[in-house]
């Protein structure tokens, strides 16, 4: 079996991007296609009320509708092809404050036992005070260099630094959210396959 290893940092088009993998996965493995549970349509799967999700056991880090946060690095020695995509700190962090799940006004991830598990409206924290909290901060050292789910507090050095950058060069691709149609179709060249339209652009 050939896996991959998917990398999804917060708020990056990681969401769309892992299907994409998690179909090419599967084409990737033609020959196990009549029982990989990657090759299942997640059509099929991936609305409200399907329970329980299946995996995906060809890539790393994914199941059939969900790529989780947790970077998994010790992958990077199992896994035939790595892979991740990020994008411009500006616009990730401005979609994080106000998409749910990744704010202090909305938090999923139980960063601060106070903040809120539900949407609140007028927002509680501003933007500003969203940018001083640590847990926020420096995201791709801390998945890439401490090899953690990134919302945490931590005291960052250049030794970090230079540990997430030279894992990173290790990647067969660094997806750019800026430029996705052409991460993926760098995607499926490297790996050598081909998808169709809808299991590119899937439909919302």
């Amino acid at each position: 079996l050939k896996r991959i290893h998917f990398v999804h940092p917060p708020k990056s088009g990681g969401t769309s991007f892992g299907q994409v993998i998690v179909a090419a996965a599967c084409e990737l493995n033609a020959e196990h296609r009549d029982y990989l549970n990657c090759c299942v349509d997640p059509r099929d799967w991936c609305g409200d009320n399907c329970q329980p999700v299946p995996g995906c056991s060809a890539v790393f880090g994914c199941t059939l509708c969900h790529c989780h946060h947790v970077p998994r690095m010790e992958n990077l020695d199992k896994a035939e092809f790595s892979v991740t995509i990020i994008r411009h700190p500006l616009t990730r962090v401005v979609s994080g404050f106000f998409y749910r799940a990744h704010s202090p006004n909305w938090d999923r991830f139980n960063v601060r036992n106070y903040f809120s598990k539900h949407p609140i409206h007028p927002f509680r924290f501003s933007f500003d005070e969203y940018l001083g909290m640590p847990e926020y901060q420096n995201i791709l050292v801390k998945m890439f260099a401490r090899n953690q789910f990134p919302y945490f507090n931590a005291s960052l050095a250049q030794a970090d630094v230079a540990l997430a950058s030279s894992r990173l060069v290790r990647f067969a691709l660094v997806g750019i959210n800026e430029a996705y149609d052409a991460s993926v179709q760098l995607l499926l060249r490297i790996l050598g396959v081909t998808l169709r339209e809808d299991q590119i652009h899937l439909p919302p």
